[in-house]
């Protein structure tokens, strides 16, 4: 109204300062929520720790805003927001595209040559099984749908592509090498 704050209709209630962390997390971890403590730095210098949620499919560059979790320097104003950007570290053997995962695996040349099963692991530590087809050759791409990355908050998961690759035994004992000998000769 007259002689009042013409903006105060507009004004942000006043509150404490939000804080800004970085946290790193591996990227197995990402594959189910879970709960960390954070270390954060108030505006009087004071170090002190608070507990966050991890949200399972978290991401490299994500940031998540925790209300309420920031600077308290003021005790009459409401406490400021936590804001925490998220580092994801790679995992050995696995590349990423999306939510799809892909590594590669070795197989013995006659296990490609006569087909059967193999075991492959995947980020989450568990093995699964693969049938090859008699003749596969190397560079094959298997898909196990649903063993990829998950996205974030939600039960949509991508796949995990194994790529095949072909070893050549060295340590066949004579006997062996001379049954592998036989079939060249067919």
């Amino acid at each position: 109204g007259p002689g009042g704050d013409p903006f105060g209709q507009f004004r942000q209630p006043r509150r404490n300062k939000d804080i800004r962390v970085e946290l790193h997390v591996d990227l197995e971890d990402t594959l189910q929520q879970r709960t960390q403590t954070v270390e954060i730095q108030t505006a009087q210098g004071k170090m002190q720790t608070v507990e966050v949620n991890i949200p399972r499919g978290i991401h490299h560059g994500s940031s998540v805003k925790y209300p309420g979790l920031g600077d308290n320097l003021y005790s009459n104003l409401p406490r400021g927001d936590l804001y925490v950007h998220f580092t994801v570290y790679p995992a050995d053997g696995f590349g990423v595209d999306g939510l799809d995962l892909y590594t590669k695996t070795s197989v013995n040349c006659l296990l490609a040559i006569t087909g059967g099963a193999f075991n492959v692991n995947g980020l989450d530590g568990k093995e699964y099984s693969i049938t090859i087809a008699p003749g596969t050759q190397p560079g094959t791409k298997f898909r196990l749908p649903q063993q990829g990355l998950f996205a974030l908050n939600s039960p949509q998961r991508g796949a995990l592509y194994v790529e095949m690759n072909v070893f050549v035994p060295q340590t066949l004992t004579s006997e062996q090498l001379e049954i592998v000998k036989s079939l060249t000769n067919t």
